[in-house]
């Protein structure tokens, strides 16, 4: 089959970038693992989706967990940014905090169709920020209540909306 693709967040110790992999490096993507090493030869860059993404291309290579490494990894530490430090536009950021108030649901239609978002407010002792989660990570978040700690991983600023800067999910994001 052509044309499918899957893309995959990578991560070192200077930041994240997005890896696009197509046809038959899709099902090799499927079985990575977050600890996976993923090595690409010869790959190149381009801007996209509001970012520098990562691709193989026709004269690339990408290695997934090669037993022949022969190199220092770096240690990956989780960065946790701090709320009174988020920037407009910063993408595949972590921050945590407790929950300030209950999750709201709504329902919307959006120029891709419908969609869910669940809206609440979360507080890390710096500052406070307005969170968005969409479609599946809006059902889970309205497991959550007022005074929850929690922790978003991989997740976008936004423009500020009533004084409050905003974080919405993307596709890597987690909860």
């Amino acid at each position: 089959t052509t044309g499918r693709v899957v893309s995959v967040l990578l991560e070192d110790d200077t930041g994240t970038i997005r890896l696009s992999l197509w046809d038959d490096d899709v099902d090799r993507a499927l079985e990575l693992s977050d600890s996976s090493v993923v090595v690409v030869e010869n790959g190149y860059t381009r801007f996209g989706y509001g970012a520098v993404d990562l691709n193989v291309g026709r004269s690339g290579r990408v290695h997934f967990d090669p037993d022949d490494l022969d190199m220092e990894l770096p240690e990956i530490k989780m960065k946790i940014t701090r709320i009174v430090d988020l920037k407009e536009n910063q993408k595949n950021i972590t921050i945590e905090g407790q929950l300030l108030d209950d999750p709201v649901q709504r329902d919307l239609e959006t120029i891709r169709g419908p969609a869910t978002v669940t809206n609440f407010r979360i507080d890390d002792g710096t500052g406070s920020a307005r969170v968005s989660l969409w479609r599946d990570l809006a059902e889970v978040a309205m497991e959550l209540s007022a005074g929850a700690y929690i922790r978003l991983e991989y997740i976008n600023v936004r423009e500020p909306f009533d004084g409050l800067i905003q974080v919405s999910n993307g596709g890597f994001t987690k909860l």
